[in-house]
């Protein structure tokens, strides 16, 4: 199956290298498919489409670089998208609450810029600098990952309730599209 996949991209580089005057050599073949090898052969195409009908780029043959830009989008797109997620649960679910993102990134990004509790006690007018902070420090962390983080980020009742030795609620799960509920 991963030969036949592998076989139909060099089908398809191999046509996009004829409308663009290349020639697409092993190496080079072998350089795209490194580079696009885990996403779908329908990804694959639709990222070809976008960068050949893209009027500011489209003249030129596509690197691999952006294929795959044409399919995650722009690493201060991925930072914004992380931020308004952060952003509607500071308002949600608020800082009383343990929660759990998605995005691993937002907690190691969350806990170097003072924790989930500070997050949600910003004041309105100071968001905007928590932002730039924020968008900073999550583009460092996809350049480079950082292996280590909270698998939570702490609240005021999980805080209190570890310095008085009681119980508390569960983590909330606050997932990708938005939405709140408990981790499985």
């Amino acid at each position: 199956m991963k030969s036949e996949r592998k076989l139909e991209f060099c089908r398809l580089l191999t046509w996009v290298g004829e409308l663009y005057g290349k020639n697409i050599s092993a190496q080079l073949f072998e350089i795209y498919w490194w580079g696009v090898q885990k996403y779908s052969l329908e990804e694959i195409k639709r990222a070809i489409n976008l960068h050949i009908l893209n009027p500011d780029v489209g003249q030129f043959m596509p690197k691999p670089a952006d294929l795959i830009r044409n399919i995650e989008g722009r690493n201060e797109d991925k930072a914004l998208q992380a931020w308004s997620k952060v952003l509607a649960a500071m308002k949600t679910v608020g800082a009383y609450e343990s929660i759990i993102f998605d995005d691993s990134i937002i907690h190691a990004v969350i806990e170097r810029l003072g924790g989930w509790i500070k997050f949600c006690h910003t004041l309105d007018k100071n968001l905007p600098f928590l932002l730039q902070d924020f968008q900073r420090c999550y583009l460092a962390c996809l350049i480079c990952p950082i292996s280590s983080y909270r698998k939570q980020l702490v609240g005021i009742d999980e805080h209190a309730a570890r310095l008085t030795g009681r119980s508390c609620s569960k983590p909330i799960f606050f997932d990708e599209k938005l939405t709140i509920g408990q981790p499985s």
